[in-house]
């Protein structure tokens, strides 16, 4: 017994009309007020999930381990507590947009790596991903939450 999708039903026609013609145009960001998290990709290869630390969990290319995105989970929470702990923070906040790899920066400078080269690293590839993909966060959807 096989499967086989007739594409002149009615219904096979509705659903393939809302299927989009073109590809995306990356990076793509989506950012869930909500959930208080952001999402990156910054192509449409094959990954896996790595968590770094409690606020960034990487995807990784499964062929040759470049980054494909990254998961920002607490953004807002994470700003906000940046602005009160560090005051001059509001200098990379413009028009109530801050830099993706800004966040990335203050993390890291936020939290004591041990000497973790791993996760240093990690965040030195995550500032250059965003800087090149040149990725602004709207503050003011985070803080709707």
């Amino acid at each position: 017994m096989t499967n086989d999708i007739d594409l002149n039903d009615a219904f096979t026609k509705t659903l393939m009309a809302r299927v989009p013609k073109t590809q995306p145009s990356y990076p793509l960001v989506f950012q869930n007020h909500d959930g208080d998290c952001i999402e990156v990709l910054v192509s449409n290869d094959s990954y896996r999930a790595e968590r770094v630390d409690s606020l960034v969990t990487v995807y990784v290319n499964r062929e040759n381990g470049e980054l494909v995105g990254v998961l920002i989970k607490g953004v807002g929470d994470f700003i906000q507590s940046m602005v009160e702990r560090f005051p001059g923070f509001k200098v990379d906040i413009v028009d109530r947009k801050v830099k993706l790899e800004c966040l990335f920066t203050a993390n890291l400078w936020s939290k004591d790596s041990g000497g973790n080269l791993v996760r240093v690293q990690t965040y030195k590839r995550l500032r250059q991903m965003a800087e090149n993909a040149d990725i602004e966060i709207d503050t003011d959807e985070l803080q709707q939450a």
